[in-house]
């Protein structure tokens, strides 16, 4: 098993007097994120943050983890000591089949402190390389950004207020200048916010909170027929 990965990973990130622990390139985290950044003192500062500040803060909270479980560690020292699991190091550029019909994947290693070209040769490949979840990858969400000249944040991902609306796609007044009765209001969750004011936008407590802070955001601004989303109304 040949494990590409696009740099060696010897220490994991830092964040005040906390840094997670790094072994055989894996950072541990139980989560994505660290609980404060779910609901506690790190939800309210990125909240607090400017748009750069935020790329810093979630560059520090985040990244590739995973949980620090026993007996996936001791897979990979398996792997290690007995020689059928292997880490290479490098970005790879292309991919094609070989006379055998088997896959080339051709990558450039930074390894040694220098560029240089090589390829690994396999049987299967398993891309773990995730998502491009910028909206310019999304056609519906691109021809909205741009017919309406949206703003995008530090992380390429739509602009949206600490209530998740799209502040600039609200529509109040008609092409007469007149005020709407009931003006309209547009808001949006999920991964396509990442790198606003809440980090864990990408996952089921994530899309909960959204729709609270969208729902309560309504009710202040008086939207007709809806209520807070308290225990009783909320069952």
């Amino acid at each position: 098993m040949l494990h590409l990965i696009r740099s060696r990973k010897t220490q994991g990130n830092k964040f005040g007097f906390s840094q997670r622990q790094v072994e055989n390139n894996f950072e541990f985290q139980p989560f994505n994120w660290p609980k404060a950044a779910w609901g506690g003192e790190q939800r309210g500062k990125l909240e607090k943050a400017n748009s750069e500040k935020r790329q810093e803060l979630l560059g520090k909270w985040g990244g590739t983890t995973t949980a620090k479980r026993d007996d996936w560690r001791q897979i990979i020292k398996d792997g290690q000591a007995e020689q059928w699991y292997k880490p290479e190091y490098g970005k790879v550029e292309r991919v094609e089949r070989n006379q055998e019909n088997r896959l080339n994947t051709h990558y450039v290693s930074t390894e040694k402190g220098f560029e240089s070209r090589t390829n690994l040769l396999a049987d299967f490949i398993i891309d773990a390389t995730g998502l491009d979840a910028e909206v310019k990858a999304n056609e519906l969400l691109n021809d909205l950004v741009t017919r309406y000249n949206l703003p995008l944040n530090s992380l390429k991902r739509l602009t949206v207020s600490n209530d998740f609306e799209i502040k600039e796609m609200r529509n109040e007044k008609d092409e007469r200048g007149q005020t709407y009765d009931r003006p309209g209001r547009m808001y949006a969750c999920g991964t396509m916010t990442f790198g606003g004011p809440y980090a864990a936008v990408d996952s089921f407590l994530g899309l909960q909170y959204t729709a609270l802070r969208s729902v309560d955001n309504l009710v202040k601004a008086k939207a007709p027929g809806i209520n807070y989303l308290n225990g009783l109304s909320s069952l």
